[in-house]
């Protein structure tokens, strides 16, 4: 532990902590290196008293004498009861009361008292649910996580060791007797898994911090050859990201999925998510457009593939124009003039000169056509014909998200006699 208490001298001299403290002997072990380490007017202790266990009524008087005969900063927690996923939600519900207690006092560190075996313990959850390969290492000593860092000065010392240590300084601490029930599926891996893991080796915490490391330094590795392809090709154009089809397809289905991972962060992807957007990027279908989740759009046309937050569904707007005069459609104006014709930045200015009233001017639909026009090679011969209007934007290269914002210009029959495509919906 010298070595422990040297490097937290070194490193967070001056330095405000936060200590999540449970008064059990891993974070009691914790708080006396801190001491040991940093002025104590720097440390804040927190404490959060789950509501779970008549114990813990005695654990927080306990922490609260000690904090008030050593001149120490505490700061207490109730939770409310949890009754769906007991484990994560007291997690993040710990971890929101550390954010706030940091915002507060500008504390830029948070101290966990996780020791080698509960790095075993994650590793093995984590191979149960499925991760990235970095999620498969397990944790890592020095975490950055929202505004703060999580810092686990224990995480290569095994639970042998931490216990011999507070012994050794007589701490008094207490034990957590629901550690020893198999509720929870880390209590399982703990009290089964990790007793027969240890029987086959002996060194099973050497060996878990060789392969934490290797498995590291290798999902880093990767990562910054997955930040190098995101920055080289990937586009950002009003918060859509835009990849070549033929680029993409051309990756390994396993360098496909951390590149996805990593570009789609911010939308928090399941496996299964990733797993579907890549079977429909290889599809041999050339156009695919599906809604991920709520707030993000796959598009895949035009050798392109498009993540979106905005409508993939065409917008609904319609107004109709019986007579000259000015129309309202949403924040666009719109002016009816009889033998003028143009358009004008701003406004939208229309003639009908050959156009009968009445008209609607709107977004497009499903049954919508175009009338076009077709020339006799040998007579030279004007005739016309009508077109369904996604074949003709389609042929055209219209993107779907510009198709879906056009105005159009309609007569009766769902016939788009003009398209409005300068003025775009917002």
């Amino acid at each position: 532990m010298d070595k422990i208490i040297k490097k937290i001298k070194e490193q967070y001299k001056n330095q405000k902590i936060i200590l999540a403290l449970s008064c059990g002997v891993d974070s009691t072990t914790l708080l006396n290196i801190l001491l040991k380490s940093i002025n104590k007017d720097d440390l804040y202790i927190c404490f959060v008293n789950h509501k779970v266990r008549l114990q813990a009524e005695d654990e927080e008087q306990y922490i609260k004498n000690y904090c008030e005969k050593n001149n120490l900063k505490l700061f207490i927690k109730h939770l409310d009861k949890i009754d769906n996923n007991f484990e994560e939600e007291a997690r993040n519900k710990r971890l929101e009361f550390f954010l706030q207690i940091a915002k507060e006092h500008s504390i830029k560190y948070i101290f966990l008292a996780h020791h080698a075996t509960d790095n075993i313990e994650t590793i093995i959850m984590r191979f149960l649910r499925s991760s990235s390969l970095k999620g498969y290492s397990g944790m890592e000593e020095v975490t950055k996580y929202k505004d703060v860092y999580l810092v686990r000065p224990l995480l290569k010392k095994s639970k042998e060791e931490i216990i011999d240590y507070a012994k050794k300084n007589n701490l008094i601490y207490f034990t957590d007797i629901t550690n020893f029930e198999s509720v929870h599926l880390r209590n399982r891996i703990r009290n089964n898994i990790i007793p027969l893991l240890l029987k086959e080796n002996p060194n099973l915490i050497e060996a878990s911090i060789n392969y934490s490391e290797t498995l590291r330094e290798s999902a880093n590795y990767i990562l910054d050859n997955v930040y190098h392809y995101i920055g080289e090709n990937i586009k950002k154009i009003n918060n859509d990201s835009i990849l070549d089809l033929n680029n993409f397809i051309s990756l390994s289905h396993f360098f496909q999925k951390q590149v996805l991972f990593e570009a789609l962060k911010a939308y928090q992807l399941s496996i299964n998510e990733i797993n579907e957007i890549i079977k429909n990027i290889n599809n041999d279908n050339n156009k695919i457009i599906y809604s991920i989740n709520n707030t993000l759009n796959f598009i895949k046309e035009y050798n392109k593939i498009i993540f979106t937050n905005k409508n993939i569904k065409p917008i609904e707007l319609e107004i109709s124009i019986n007579k000259e005069g000015k129309y309202q459609l949403n924040d666009i104006e719109i002016e009816i003039i009889k033998n003028s014709c143009y358009l004008k930045k701003g406004d939208i200015n229309l003639c009908y000169n050959n156009i009968d009233l009445p008209i609607s001017i709107r977004t497009r639909k499903d049954k919508d056509k175009i009338r076009r026009t077709k020339k006799n090679k040998v007579t030279g011969e004007i005739s016309y014909y009508t077109q369904s209007l996604s074949n003709y934007l389609t042929n055209k290269k219209i993107p779907t998200l510009e198709r879906n914002n056009y105005l159009y210009l309609v007569k009766d029959n769902n016939l788009v006699i003009y398209i409005i495509k300068d003025f775009v919906i917002s």
